[in-house]
């Protein structure tokens, strides 16, 4: 047997320098908002799926005007499911509603017509 001694080097590391990841996301609506047909005085509820990272903020409309701060609707936003909830719906409930989704990334919306039936 032969043995080959080599000079062993040391070995240097350059600084290491990290990619970093941008972990954001813009808000998508994984299950839209779907239209209702109900007659008048049931409860109804409205809902969608949201996703985004940051988690967004939601705001609600109904044709066009911001319904967020209005007492008459119930909102909920609880890990990525939106709902928009009327307890007695009445004739003048009918429209076009839309949730909007929002965060530093981006912004999202779905809408669904609401007819209110006799």
């Amino acid at each position: 047997m032969v043995y080959i001694k080599e000079h062993v080097a040391k070995v240097q590391i350059e600084d290491i320098q990290y990619d970093e990841k941008d972990l954001r996301k813009p808000p998508t609506v994984t299950v839209p908002l779907k239209p209702r047909n109900v007659p008048e005085g049931v409860k109804v509820t409205l809902s969608c799926s949201i996703a985004g990272k940051p988690y967004p903020s939601t705001r609600w409309f109904k044709d066009n005007r911001d319904v967020t701060d209005d007492s008459h609707y119930f909102k909920e936003n609880v890990i990525g499911l939106c709902r928009l909830v009327l307890t007695s719906v009445k004739k003048s409930d009918a429209g076009v509603y839309k949730v909007v989704a929002e965060n530093s990334v981006g912004t999202a919306s779905s809408e669904a017509n609401l007819i209110v039936m006799d």
